[in-house]
């Protein structure tokens, strides 16, 4: 206490304003150097847990700037198994458990029940080899799928990963053939 006061032991307001002053310096340099450094944590993609015995399929499709895809494939895998595999990474990433989770911060059946019927016929073009649809429609050729999206957007800063979760296809094309096969699909944007 020796400092806040003068050297007739009296108490020093002057002495006390340039310690509030020194804090309050300290304090402000501290958050900015903070808030840079989560700001700077959202320029690149945000990658959740993969499921144990996931691969890479294709290499990344790059849709445009802070934008991109991956896909995975987890052969001979259930959609089920992955599904609560993500389900459990998206309570841990939310700070949730089971029952307190909000329906934004839960993995989403479509359809909730059953499989797709009646989904309109979509003018694509032919896909010439390439992994990646240009035109993908979720639940297209296929009887469910389940979403699961980890969002760590934050003030003025956008990062979140949509994973698309679905059964294998069969194709005639060995490369895309994916029948027996669990596909993952990360949409990945972030801030750039």
């Amino acid at each position: 206490m020796g400092f806040l006061t003068d050297r007739k032991g009296n108490f020093s307001w002057f002495r006390l304003s340039l310690l509030v002053m020194v804090l309050g310096g300290l304090f402000v340099g501290f958050g900015f150097v903070s808030f840079q450094v989560d700001q700077q944590s959202r320029r690149t993609p945000f990658f959740p847990d993969l499921p144990p015995n996931a691969t890479q399929w294709g290499g990344t499709e790059f849709v445009s700037v802070g934008f991109q895809r991956n896909y995975y494939r987890v052969p001979g895998g259930n959609v089920e198994e992955v599904a609560a595999f993500y389900q459990a990474q998206m309570e841990r990433f939310y700070g949730t458990s089971g029952g307190a989770a909000s329906s934004l911060e839960r993995c989403q059946r479509l359809p909730p029940a059953g499989e797709f019927t009646n989904i309109p016929d979509v003018q694509r073009p032919a896909n010439d080899g390439k992994i990646y649809d240009p035109n993908f429609v979720p639940g297209r050729d296929l009887p469910f799928l389940f979403k699961c999206m980890f969002d760590r957007s934050g003030f003025n800063a956008t990062q979140d990963t949509l994973v698309w979760i679905q059964p294998g296809t069969r194709s005639d094309d060995p490369n895309l053939n994916t029948e027996g096969d669990v596909v993952i699909i990360y949409e990945q944007r972030w801030q750039n």
